[in-house]
């Protein structure tokens, strides 16, 4: 595909796809539309960080994943099912 083209098919003018191939600024919206035009933009929220994770986390755990605690083990009382019980 041609620089023109894309272009076109972006709705961009062909001297914003020559700064973005040369590495310089360009607007979230150029962006988004180029990567729209190049049927990429579903990679588009690789791009974003994990909501689940809030960004004082992040800085509290120097980028490493926050660890859960563990339930205590209780292995002090035994179980049997309930189908065994109804048959003694």
């Amino acid at each position: 595909m041609s620089q023109k083209a894309l272009a076109a098919s972006a709705r961009v003018s062909r001297s914003t796809l020559t700064r973005m191939a040369n590495g310089q600024s360009l607007s979230l919206d150029s962006f988004v539309r180029i990567m729209q035009a190049l049927d990429l933009d579903e990679h588009l929220a690789t791009l974003l960080p994990d909501p689940a994770i809030r960004p004082v986390e992040r800085l509290r755990f120097d980028g490493q994943q926050r660890k859960r605690a563990s339930r205590p083990r209780r292995d002090d009382a035994t179980w049997e099912w309930a189908d065994d019980k109804v048959a003694e």
